[in-house]
């Protein structure tokens, strides 16, 4: 049997959500560099889009990777009570939905 999230087919927004972050990491760490290279006067500005980016991605996924069924938010609920080490797994592994055992 395969995850939940392949089997209700929201593996796509984690993998965005990946994207999103990567793209936000690149912003915020590469502001001075890429201010340099476009010239731009002030590059924390390119550092507060990557923020809003990572900030954006994050509730996105949060709001957005559920249970078709009862809607419980599977996203929240790992980052959220789970620990740190394994929220990822707990939720790449999950086979039901732990509210309402849909498997869809």
């Amino acid at each position: 049997m395969e995850s939940i999230l392949i089997a209700s087919g929201q593996k796509w927004k984690l993998n965005a959500f990946y994207l999103g972050i990567g793209v936000a990491a690149i912003l915020m760490f590469g502001a001075s560099h890429l201010g340099n290279m476009f010239e731009v006067q002030q590059p924390a500005y390119i550092a507060i889009i990557g923020v809003l980016i990572g900030l954006g991605s994050f509730i996105l996924i949060c709001v957005s990777v559920k249970c078709p069924r009862c809607n419980d938010k599977w996203f929240w609920r790992a980052v959220s009570k789970k620990t740190s080490n394994n929220w990822l797994i707990w939720l790449s592994t999950q086979k039901t939905c732990p509210v309402c055992d849909n498997d869809t």
